[in-house]
């Protein structure tokens, strides 16, 4: 079996969505550490209208078993690239987690140089994640 020297768009944009979905599911699994109680005084609400709300409270979505593997796939093939491909696919990725459009003048600035350099220099590095993939 022969490997592709170059990918298509649509295999780039598919592994993109990898790590979109990757660092999408990170932010989705628990806390290494569970919190503590720090005092046993039970904070009483004032009413019992106040039972069960908490409008600090937020509630935290579970990943699925698929995203999980997926997430699972993108590390393994996260660690088989150089470090400095493996950096800017992640912090990429970490930024485009919340929002369709990524900060890439954040990233420019992070990287110091021009944010279409950035995108280019993205590209590359998913260029070589798919010869790496293969």
């Amino acid at each position: 079996m022969s490997k592709k020297a170059w990918a298509t768009p649509e295999e780039i944009a598919d592994l993109d969505y990898l790590f979109r979905e990757a660092a999408l599911t990170d932010s989705r699994l628990p806390t290494v550490f569970k919190r503590r109680i720090n005092t046993s005084w039970l904070e009483i609400p004032s009413d019992w209208n106040d039972y069960g709300w908490d409008k600090g409270a937020t509630t935290r979505l579970q990943p699925t078993q698929k995203q999980i593997d997926r997430y699972q796939q993108a590390l393994d093939l996260g660690l088989k690239l150089p470090e400095e491909d493996r950096r800017l696919i992640w912090a990429v990725a970490i930024s485009m987690r919340e929002r369709s459009h990524g900060t890439w003048t954040r990233l420019a600035k992070k990287y110091r140089c021009d944010r279409r350099t950035v995108k280019s220099n993205h590209r590359g590095a998913l260029m070589r994640a798919f010869q790496v993939s293969q």
